[in-house]
């Protein structure tokens, strides 16, 4: 069985402040860590969305086995299996 890159993102938004993290334990044992700003429309749910937009960028160019993506977001959990069944049909 192929082993998964395990990959954890957050974002925030509190106090006109918004930020992104991404924790990225590759298929070769490295661990990444990104994080940052924010920008355009600033909400948590923008936060969260960013940190997965974040993540997959990373993992499109650096990851050479299926990722598996860690978040606590159910805005995002939601928007993208919503998006998975939307496009399966």
């Amino acid at each position: 069985m192929t082993q998964c890159c395990n990959v954890y993102t957050d974002g925030s938004f509190k106090h006109s402040r918004g930020g992104f993290g991404v924790y990225v334990n590759d298929d070769r044992g490295r661990r990444t860590s990104l994080c940052g700003p924010v920008s355009n429309k600033k909400t948590n749910n923008t936060a969260e969305l960013t940190a997965v937009i974040k993540a997959v960028d990373f993992c499109k160019t650096n990851i050479s086995r299926p990722v598996r993506i860690f978040t606590d977001s159910s805005y995002v959990i939601l928007s993208l299996t919503k998006l998975k069944r939307s496009n399966a049909e």
